[in-house]
C-alpha cells in the first residue's frame, strides 16, 4: 500500500521484504535513536526479529490494527510512521509514532510525512482521534506534532521506559475536526 507521497520521500506500507532496510536504519541510529526510543534490548537488533516484527505489523494491517510505513528516500529506507492501537466503535481513534534517520532530522521531512499519515488517517481509516507522545525534552518531535495541530493534553508519569529509565511523556492529540479546520479539507 503507497499513500500520496511527497517531492523529497516516497512513503510505503512495510513488510518482511523492508527487514534488512530497516535493521540497517535502526543500527545506523543506534544511539541517536536510544535517546528518545524504547529501551530495545540486544536481541531486537538482528535480522531474525525485523523480520518477525514487520511480519506481525502485516496480520495487524490486513486485520486494520495498525499501519506502518516506511520513509524512503533515493530508495533507502532512513524512518519509519505508524498509526498503531486502532479501535474502532465508541472511541474510533490510533497512535502515532515515528522515528527518522538523524541525518535528516530538521529538514521538515518529518513534518510532512505526519501530515500525509494523518491525512491516511482521518480520510481512509475514519478515525475521529490520532494520539501521540513525547518526551518534553524532544524539542525536534513536539514542534512537528503542534505543527500538525496536535495538542498539549497532559503528561503521562514514568510512561515509557528509554535507555533503561522511565520516562514522562507529553500526551497529544489532534481531531478529526481540528485537522480539517486547520489544513482546509
Amino acid at each position: 500500500m503507497e499513500i500520496e507521497t511527497d517531492s523529497r520521500f516516497q512513503l510505503r506500507l512495510l513488510n518482511e521484504k523492508d527487514a534488512a532496510g530497516m535493521l540497517a536504519l535502526d543500527l545506523r541510529n543506534r544511539v541517536f535513536f536510544e535517546k528518545t526510543a524504547a529501551t530495545r534490548e540486544s536481541a531486537y537488533y538482528t535480522l531474525e526479529q525485523h523480520v518477525k516484527m514487520l511480519a506481525d505489523l502485516c496480520v495487524k494491517a490486513e486485520h486494520g490494527t495498525a499501519y506502518m510505513f516506511g520513509i524512503f528516500i533515493d530508495n533507502e529506507l532512513n524512518g519509519c510512521i505508524s498509526i498503531t492501537n486502532i479501535i474502532y466503535g465508541p472511541l474510533c481513534s490510533g497512535m502515532l509514532g515515528y522515528y527518522l534517520d538523524e541525518r535528516y532530522n530538521g529538514c521538515g521531512i518529518m513534518s510532512a510525512a505526519v501530515r500525509l499519515v494523518l491525512k491516511f488517517g482521518f480520510e481512509e481509516l475514519k478515525l475521529h482521534r490520532i494520539e501521540a507522545g513525547a518526551m518534553e525534552r524532544n524539542a525536534g518531535s513536539v514542534h512537528v506534532l503542534k505543527k500538525n495541530g496536535f495538542i498539549v493534553e497532559g503528561t503521562n508519569r514514568k510512561n515509557v521506559n528509554i535507555n533503561h529509565q522511565w520516562e514522562d511523556h507529553l500526551m497529544l492529540a489532534v481531531l478529526k475536526e481540528e485537522w480539517e479546520e486547520q489544513f482546509n479539507v
